[in-house]
């Protein structure tokens, strides 16, 4: 079964990155540190530690030898060896992981107002025929819910973003959304976790 687990990154968003990047190949070091904001350096450089960290339990090896690789499309993945398919997001005070034997994609937006001008121009009509039956409230979180699952299905199967977000029908797939604090966690896999794992990493 697919596994979500959560980060929370308040406690390590203003933190220097130095002491953490001797984990990180020089390619990523170089990425890390080109984000001019030291929040955006933590949030790419905790969501990828978390990755590794729950990697490195499953495989019995240590975090420092657990390497992330990169398609063509951004996309992470780790030796074939492992046997396992994982997709990483991070948003605000969040980093989320799912990970599990078969293809899976996540996402974590913060619950924001959402904007009726994206769901009239870019929903399927079902999606926009529920959010329009909904006072603003509801409305703003199934958008966002929508919104995580197309991005999560995005991410495990590749395909590009405006053919998902017109032509997916979120009530059609298999998805699924968590809520943490005013946050919205969106996962797209054949076998859905029931609950997610919030987890710590000893390297704090």
């Amino acid at each position: 079964m697919t596994e979500l687990y959560v980060l929370n990154l308040k406690d390590k968003l203003h933190k220097t990155v130095d002491d953490y990047l001797c984990l990180f190949t020089p390619e990523r070091r170089e990425k890390i540190l080109r984000y001019k904001n030291l929040s955006d350096q933590n949030r790419t450089l905790w969501a990828e530690l978390l990755a590794r960290h729950v990697i490195a339990l499953k495989t019995d090896t240590n975090i420092e030898s657990i390497h992330i690789f990169r398609d063509q499309n951004g996309k992470p993945y780790i030796s074939s060896e492992h046997n396992l398919e994982f997709s990483i997001s991070h948003s605000g005070e969040y980093a989320v992981l799912s990970v599990g034997d078969k293809p899976n994609g996540v996402d974590v937006e913060k619950l924001t107002r959402a904007n009726h001008n994206i769901a009239n121009h870019f929903f399927t009509h079902e999606e926009k025929m529920i959010l329009g039956s909904m006072n603003e409230e509801d409305f703003m979180r199934k958008f966002m819910c929508y919104w995580t699952l197309k991005e999560s299905y995005m991410k495990c199967t590749g395909m590009d973003l405006m053919n998902v977000m017109r032509n997916v029908n979120c009530e059609n797939i298999s998805g699924r959304n968590f809520f943490i604090d005013d946050y919205v966690i969106g996962v797209y896999s054949e076998d859905l976790p029931d609950e997610f794992l919030e987890v710590k990493i000893p390297l704090t």
